[in-house]
């Protein structure tokens, strides 16, 4: 593991093959595994790839109800409930790229 994190009732943590795998709530899909489904022991997040195949994640953040990862290649991405202001609330349980922070330098 080389790196983890905590949010208010669920966990994440990133492997040395850059995977991530999270457990605890799901209600807003902050696990990032496609379903609501609570899960007691560390999933998998497959949608970013297996092996670092796909995606090699570095850094991992968790919010209350949702989760950010940067890979490697300074790519963001996010899952969970997302909302930005007084707009409602936006439930996406499985990872997507920041597009607006693409080519930002981050």
């Amino acid at each position: 593991i080389t790196a983890m994190a905590a949010g208010r009732a669920h966990s994440a943590a990133v492997t040395d093959l850059g995977e991530v795998f999270t457990f605890g709530s799901n209600e807003e899909g902050q696990l990032g595994l496609g379903d609501l489904e609570r899960r007691l022991a560390p999933s998998p997040v497959a949608a970013l790839g297996r092996g670092g195949s796909d995606v090699q994640v570095c850094e991992v953040v968790c919010g209350g109800a949702f989760t950010v990862v940067l890979t490697d290649l300074r790519n963001i991405y996010v899952w969970g409930q997302l909302s930005r202001g007084g707009e409602p609330s936006l439930i996406n349980s499985t990872p997507r790229p920041m597009e607006s922070l693409i080519g930002a330098g981050v």
